[in-house]
């Protein structure tokens, strides 16, 4: 059996789960995405064309994303569609898409507002060090 055939059978609950952890992987990966350029909710949605909600509920895997706004989303991110869908050129890191809390916005929010780059690099030194020695 195939792959692509394996991937379409199941239960219909089995379905519609996977529908949604795909949802939510979508949304978590624009969010991401969003927050590493120092865009704004309010910022993105005027330039997708939807009201700050509905982007909300598209990164939070409420709603599902149409393919025509997939593709405007990733022009105005600068990326590729497939980045949202975990194949693209610059792959996030799937563990930090199920640990995207409050803290972690607010460090991303932090680090956009850096401008110095000597500063950046050393605090990205910093991290890095703290996050190997445990």
């Amino acid at each position: 059996m195939g792959k692509r055939h394996q991937m379409l059978t199941g239960a219909p609950d089995d379905i519609e789960a996977q529908f949604r952890r795909i949802d939510i992987e979508v949304g978590a990966r624009m969010r991401l995405r969003r927050l590493e350029l120092g865009v704004s909710v309010r910022e993105l949605a005027a330039a997708a064309g939807v009201t700050y909600q509905q982007l909300q509920k598209y990164e939070k895997g409420d709603n599902r994303i149409p393919v025509s706004r997939m593709v405007h989303l990733a022009r105005a991110l600068k990326t590729s569609v497939a980045t949202f869908l975990g194949e693209g050129p610059q792959m996030l890191d799937e563990k930090a898409l199920h640990h995207v809390d409050g803290e972690c916005t607010k460090l991303l929010t932090a680090w956009n507002r850096i401008q110095c780059t000597d500063h950046r690099r050393n605090l990205l030194r910093l991290i890095e060090s703290l996050a190997h020695n445990g």
